[in-house]
């Protein structure tokens, strides 16, 4: 390659990485910004992997300032998520007791131990478009009461009256809880920050990229997860490839002392 191509060469790739890193730092502030586009909170991840793409970029062209630029904000963004998820481990503890729970099309076939003793079971009205489940269980001496969300079939503002509800009565229990299920948003998104703060609920698997129809795919929004208080881990995720377009059943295997 000549002198004059690369040069040509040197000022695209110049260009390219200072437009580049323009647009992530202003990005970066907006992310943090409470009043923001809608659509933004479901790009997040991608917009944080896109950041890692360019941070490895830049290293593998020498252009050393803005490996720097794109470290620091690959940085920032990083703990931004993981401040509400876990991006790619299960938070586990040091557990004595398994309870395994299954996430299926059908609510009933949910909780299929033998050794779990269902106390009560019902319903909790949080939309009219859809019941959700719980169960008040006692395993090896605990007891615990589980919530199977759904949020699928909700709209944003649905989803939102859904989530103050469930605040309301995640304060009226006395018994731990594990809510799990399809929360229609990212743990990042407004809703569910704001629901995580308030009950002081957290996030315990590792982000799951799932949809209808699929068991895997890295370009929609992680909607799938488990809370629970400080005693609560994750063992074991298996998700089951879906058949007639719905939602893979998933598998968990939890943790508790």
């Amino acid at each position: 390659m000549g002198y004059l191509s690369q040069r040509k060469k040197s000022e695209r790739e110049s260009f390219f990485l200072k437009i580049s890193s323009i647009i992530f730092v202003l990005l970066t502030i907006i992310s943090f910004i409470p009043i923001r586009c809608a659509t933004f909170p479901d790009i997040l991840f991608h917009f944080y992997f896109l950041n890692f793409v360019l941070f490895i970029y830049s290293f593998f062209v020498g252009r050393l300032l803005y490996v720097g630029i794109f470290l620091v904000l690959f940085i920032i963004n990083f703990f931004h998520i993981s401040a509400y998820a876990n991006i790619f481990f299960n938070n586990k503890v040091d557990s004595i007791y398994e309870l395994p729970i299954n996430y299926t099309s059908e609510a009933q076939n949910d909780l299929s131990a033998t050794d779990v003793s269902i106390l009560r079971s019902g319903y909790i009205e949080l939309s009219s478009k859809e019941q959700t489940k719980f169960w008040l269980v006692e395993k090896n001496n605990h007891v615990f009461n589980i919530i199977r969300i759904n949020f699928s079939k909700l709209s944003s503002s649905e989803r939102k009256r859904a989530f103050r509800l469930l605040t309301s009565y995640v304060a009226t229990q006395d018994n731990p809880l594990i809510i799990y299920g399809y929360f229609g948003e990212a743990a990042w998104s407004d809703n569910m920050r704001a629901f995580l703060k308030k009950t002081g609920l957290k996030v315990k698997n590792h982000l799951i990229f799932a949809e209808k129809g699929a068991r895997f795919n890295p370009f929609v929004l992680p909607k799938f997860y488990v809370l629970g208080f400080s005693n609560l881990g994750v063992k074991q995720i298996d998700i089951i490839a879906p058949q007639n377009k719905e939602y893979p059943n998933i598998s968990l295997l939890l943790g508790f002392n």
